[in-house]
């Protein structure tokens, strides 16, 4: 893999010893070096490879949703504001060499994070207002909404659920303070100051560290589940959303 790589690094949970059997997936930041990007058989034999690997990956990480994202040498050289804040690799495994990485940030006005959470918020408004949920559809399988018992498509709320797990690695990416995702639950916190939010957020938390138990299946929604999040939990999702983002545009963040 060094024949292709500038940077193989781990980092999230695997790297800061918070990884959950059965919940985490592999997070990486890979950048793939000049001389392959600029040699279209490397990139074929890179391709392959790369889909070996994830079917590896996978066989640890059931949920995972994300392959192995890339980025290359040229974004490092323009890094938008948006990508994987460098903050968050402030924890990680470097695979290759222990030599530092440079960003160089390009001057992008846009708030690429709160476009994420407004885009997320107009899905789950669609989802409640049509019955079901079209985002990262798996097997032509769409959630319903309102979720409902032994609905096989669990992996879509899998997916879901880790979205608002970032909701506050991306509210302080929105409003300037980027933050390793560890970290940014106290933050976020501290800055929302709405104890509703917090304790909806917090919810989803403890089903993390509770996954197995509350979670006896791998492919259908449980009463179990239904009964931790909530009859109603698409709309507290939204609910949340418009919060959080009506709480930014309070801070004047520029858009």
């Amino acid at each position: 893999f060094n024949y292709y790589f500038k940077y193989f690094l781990l980092q999230g949970s695997i790297s800061n010893n918070d990884f959950i059997d059965g919940w985490s997936d592999l997070d990486s930041f890979v950048v793939i070096n000049n001389k392959t990007l600029l040699d279209y058989k490397k990139i074929i034999k890179l391709q392959k490879l790369l889909k070996k690997f994830y079917q590896l990956v996978l066989k640890h990480s059931p949920f995972q949703h994300h392959g192995i994202i890339t980025y290359t040498e040229f974004d490092l050289r323009n890094y938008k504001r948006g990508f994987l804040p460098p903050e968050a690799l402030k924890e990680n495994i470097n695979i290759f060499s222990k030599e530092n990485i440079f960003f160089k940030k390009e001057n992008d006005l846009r708030n690429i994070s709160l476009e994420i959470l407004k885009q997320r918020c107009s899905y789950i408004k669609q989802s409640i207002n049509i019955g079901y949920y079209d985002h990262h559809v798996f097997n032509n399988k769409k959630m319903r909404v309102p979720l409902r018992k032994n609905d096989p498509t669990l992996h879509q709320l899998f997916c879901h659920i880790g979205f608002m797990l970032n909701i506050p690695v991306l509210f302080l990416d929105s409003i300037g303070k980027s933050s390793h995702k560890k970290n940014s639950f106290k933050k976020f916190y501290k800055v929302i100051n709405d104890k509703k939010t917090i304790s909806f957020i917090k919810k989803h938390e403890k089903l993390r560290l509770e996954w197995n138990s509350i979670n006896k299946n791998q492919k259908i929604i449980s009463s179990n589940l239904i009964n931790h999040l909530g009859k109603n939990y698409m709309y507290n999702c939204l609910e949340t959303l418009n919060k959080i983002i009506k709480k930014i545009n309070q801070l004047k963040i520029p858009t």
